[in-house]
């Protein structure tokens, strides 16, 4: 399970097993190995890593108007808390932070 945060440093998701869970525990995407990215459920861009641990929205992804197949299954687990909170980054030009998910 790889904890993921925001450029504030707080946690907004999780990576389990090619699965992405909102903090909440809710299913919210999946790993799209071969573009590198994060897909929502229906199959658009949701994201993706930068800094090791940084989940954000690239907004120059070739991957915004692609489909990227909708998911399979929609796993949930419970509840991700992590007590860390990390230092603060500067995102590069033409990335944000995620909006918040439940």
């Amino acid at each position: 399970m790889n904890l993921l945060y925001n450029s504030a440093g707080y946690p907004v998701a999780c990576e389990a097993d090619g699965s992405l869970f909102s903090p909440s525990g809710r299913n919210i995407g999946r790993l799209v190995k071969k573009a590198g990215v994060f897909a929502d459920l229906n199959g658009h861009y949701l994201g993706e890593i930068i800094c090791v641990n940084r989940l954000v929205y690239n907004r120059c992804s070739k991957y915004l108007h692609a489909d990227l197949g909708q998911a399979q299954s929609q796993k949930q687990i419970r509840t991700v808390a992590d007590p860390r909170k990390y230092s603060r980054i500067q995102l590069p030009a033409g990335y944000e932070d995620l909006q918040p998910t439940g």
